[in-house]
């Protein structure tokens, strides 16, 4: 009896162990190919996403990218010889495609290495995706001629006028970000019969906020004036955008507009389309000894007029319109630059400085779902 009782204990055991083994296993190619942990570092995404949200990413939808660097690495230190990773496949298959209006998490497409992988992530709301035509008035985006509801989030710059000190005057508001700035105000003087025009300049704050807490900033007699901030049509003062746009008249509030091409698009190349798809061609498309001459597309030494494209493409904006670098200023998001989707806020703090670090934690943000 005690040989039994000893033998059914030491079967437990190793069960417990086979367990624990099978868990630890699952964990880790759970986070090596499923899921991927991120924070963010900017407020390009702010109203939805703060600086200092820590959330989990579903790399699962368009298909987990699989890292061959990092095998390449292990099996030389394991003492192989052969490339493995000539046998494996770039991504698994994506289960659906990207819709319009959700938020993604994609490799930044200007990041010069070798590698995408090596690339910056970046995390920006998809609104136009391959095959769409995307317009930019103000604040409202237009898809395919159709006006698209903005996130309920969104915020805009606002020119604020107040005597007040900013920590006090947006202390209880939603307000995250601002900086102070001098506007330039024409005054004229009469003297005698001559009139003369004078520039003074004037204190502001530039802050940037959702519309419904500006209206609500309104209401506030310690403000004297609020006005939102946006370049005019055809103003190509706008010094964040890319000569290209420049040439087309389009500022970050003005764009488009814009088609973004699909696999399988064909193109005729003119010196229109190529301020628009020149970069594409060039940098994404996996061309070799690509030349532009006289408005004219070359490949290999051959004209190319009509071009046919060889993925998918993406349009994306942050939440934070008017504070965001985002596809008006670099570009299109390629299909195999896509990691995937967020799913949770699992931590956030706020990264501002000279506080505690048990103060700066935002419980309310915990365990909150991204939308």
């Amino acid at each position: 009896m005690k040989i039994k009782r000893i033998k059914l204990k030491s079967k437990k055991w190793w069960l417990r162990l086979y367990f624990i083994f099978f868990i630890c296993l699952s964990l880790f190619a759970l986070k090596q190919i499923a899921l991927e942990y991120f924070i963010i570092p900017t407020s390009s995404m702010e109203g939805s996403l703060l600086r200092g949200d820590k959330i989990i990413c579903n790399k699962l939808p368009f298909g987990a990218k699989i890292h061959h660097k990092k095998q390449n690495s292990v099996t030389k230190k394991a003492g192989f010889t052969i490339d493995f990773s000539t046998f494996l496949p770039d991504r698994l298959p994506k289960l659906r495609e990207v819709k319009a209006g959700e938020i993604i998490i994609f490799y930044y497409p200007l990041d010069s290495t070798d590698n995408i992988e090596d690339k910056t992530c970046y995390i920006k709301r998809c609104v136009g995706v391959a095959g769409d035509r995307i317009q930019i008035m103000r604040q409202d985006i237009f898809r395919n001629s159709e006006w698209q509801p903005n996130p309920s989030d969104m915020q805009l710059s606002y020119i604020v006028k107040t005597n007040e000190k900013p920590e006090i005057m947006f202390h209880h508001t939603d307000v995250q970000t601002w900086k102070e700035i001098q506007i330039e105000k024409k005054v004229k003087e009469k003297n005698t019969k001559i009139i003369t025009e004078k520039t003074s300049t004037t204190k502001a704050y530039l802050l940037y906020t959702t519309p419904k807490q500006a209206n609500q900033l309104r209401q506030d007699l310690r403000i004297e004036e609020i006005t939102p901030k946006f370049f005019e049509q055809n103003d190509i003062s706008d010094n964040s955008m890319t000569e290209n746009s420049k040439k087309l008249g389009w500022n970050r509030d003005y764009f488009g507009s814009y088609y973004i091409p699909k696999k399988g698009d064909t193109i005729k190349m003119h010196e229109g389309t190529l301020l628009l798809y020149e970069n594409i061609i060039k940098n994404y498309e996996y061309n070799q000894n690509v030349e532009i001459i006289d408005n004219q597309l070359i490949i290999d030494g051959k004209k190319i007029e009509n071009y046919v494209f060889k993925q998918n493409y993406y349009f994306v904006l942050g939440d934070n319109r008017h504070n965001s670098s985002d596809s008006r200023m670099w570009g299109l998001v390629p299909e195999d630059h896509l990691i995937g989707t967020p799913l949770v806020i699992y931590h956030s703090q706020t990264p501002a400085d000279g506080i505690k670090d048990w103060a700066r934690v935002r419980w309310e943000r915990f365990f909150k779902w991204v939308d």
